[in-house]
């Protein structure tokens, strides 16, 4: 447990086997940045390119902790860890460390379906894509935007066979080949590329594209088709002699 300052509180014997200390290398009024170092300096942290900055954003995190945030780490020796951070009522913040696999499966796969359950809620229709062009994730409104089964997407398909897809039930599109070569550029574009699409059945989506750093790709479907409509409606109207 750490104080408002970061500063060692309290551990208990487990924490000391987890990471192989020993009493007279922890102390209470450790800081935090001193044990990380320790723990980097005998090999026991996830390896980083960047260890200050990589310590400065955990620790930064660890302010915005308002209730509880987990991470993922994964150690040398392929050994992964589960770590919690819990905001306690004295505002001090209490870390717990699972290591056993089953109760790290169990955990990891609540926060994933958790996660999903909140992006199936979005109205946007959402779509990542890894390197390889392959599916990472999806929303259920994306799914049904472009009418695509539920277990077609959780089979991590191409998006070569989205677009075939799609294509074939809605007519051809730009979007798709546009998205295939962001995919496949190497420089993050950084602000999203929007354009508008007019499908076949005359639906109409305002797309947006973004390259992330990561080399993921992540495509954003909002339907527009009432605005657009609306708005032919009213420029209609308005071009009509008084």
């Amino acid at each position: 447990m750490f104080d408002s300052n970061n500063r060692l509180k309290f551990y208990n014997p487990a924490f000391e086997q987890l990471w192989g200390l020993s009493g007279d290398r922890l102390h209470a009024e450790t800081a935090a940045t001193d044990l990380l170092d320790l723990l980097r300096s005998s090999g026991k942290l996830p390896e980083q390119l960047d260890f200050a900055s990589w310590k400065h954003d955990l620790l930064q995190s660890w302010k915005k902790v308002s209730r509880r945030s987990h991470h993922l780490w994964h150690l040398p020796g392929g050994r992964s860890i589960l770590v919690e951070f819990t905001r306690l009522p004295n505002d001090a913040l209490l870390a717990s460390f699972v290591t056993d696999q089953l109760q790290l499966t169990a955990r990891v796969n609540a926060q994933r379906a958790a996660f999903q359950a909140a992006f199936d809620l979005l109205d946007s229709g959402i779509v990542i894509f890894g390197l390889d062009g392959r599916v990472v994730q999806s929303n259920a409104t994306f799914a049904r935007q472009w009418a695509l089964p539920r277990h077609f997407l959780d089979s991590k398909p191409h998006l070569n066979a989205i677009a075939s897809s799609c294509c074939a039930r809605f007519g051809v599109s730009e979007i798709w080949r546009q998205l295939a070569n962001t995919i496949n550029t190497d420089t993050p574009n950084g602000e999203p590329i929007v354009q508008e699409i007019i499908r076949g059945d005359g639906h109409t989506y305002a797309a947006s594209r973004t390259r992330l750093s990561d080399g993921t790709t992540v495509a954003v479907f909002d339907e527009t088709t009432d605005f657009t409509k609306f708005e032919k409606a009213r420029m209609e109207s308005a071009a009509r002699p008084a």
